[in-house]
């Protein structure tokens, strides 16, 4: 009896991992001992599991370990899927808004099974957000909500991942403060500004 397998096709599981495998399977016929190829013949290994594999086609082969005449073509042109890679269509820009007011930043980024974390650099480096006047810190947008005077000047970026990550552009904020108010008080003209009084 002619020898016979078919085969188990991993695809790459991340772009650039180069983890994909094929396994021989269900061999019969010969003499029951193998070799295995996955170029065509060219090559040959007793073990069925070819591991670490990069994109491409590959010719899958299985023979009669004494008598590579004896062989059988399980597929010609097997083909190891890469997943694409993570690209950002559209970048953070720089906002400009009025003090206790509201924004937001926005990414639209192609790739599967993608997660975002947002970050902000108030002056010491990007750190992950947290805290009030912030949602959406995981989504593709971050909403800034009742902006302080504190936020002038911090820079945001999101990073985007599934197996692997990019960092997109660095965006900022200005935050305009908000016009003092001005009182009078009494006849002699007296005003308050911001609890200073001016005469």
């Amino acid at each position: 009896m002619s020898v016979y397998a078919s085969r188990i096709v991993n695809d790459i599981s991340c772009h650039e991992a180069n983890d994909g495998s094929i396994t021989f399977i269900n061999q019969s016929g010969g003499s029951g001992t193998y070799d295995y190829s996955i170029d065509g013949g060219t090559s040959w290994s007793s073990n069925p599991d070819f591991t670490d594999l990069t994109p491409g086609v590959y010719s899958l082969w299985i023979a009669d370990k004494y008598d590579h005449g004896d062989y059988y073509i399980v597929n010609s042109a097997e083909v190891i899927h890469e997943p694409p890679p993570i690209t950002i269509q559209l970048q953070p820009f720089n906002r400009s808004i009025d003090e206790d007011t509201n924004t937001t930043f926005m990414i639209n980024a192609s790739g599967d099974n993608l997660s975002y974390q947002w970050f902000v650099d108030t002056g010491g480096g990007f750190d992950p957000i947290n805290g009030t006047h912030y949602a959406g810190v995981d989504t593709p947008i971050l909403e800034i909500i009742g902006a302080p005077f504190s936020f002038n000047n911090n820079y945001y970026m999101c990073v985007v991942s599934n197996c692997s990550s990019i960092n997109s552009n660095h965006a900022k904020l200005t935050v305009i403060p908000r016009e003092p108010v001005l009182r009078t008080i009494g006849n002699n003209g007296t005003t308050i500004n911001n609890n200073l009084l001016m005469y």
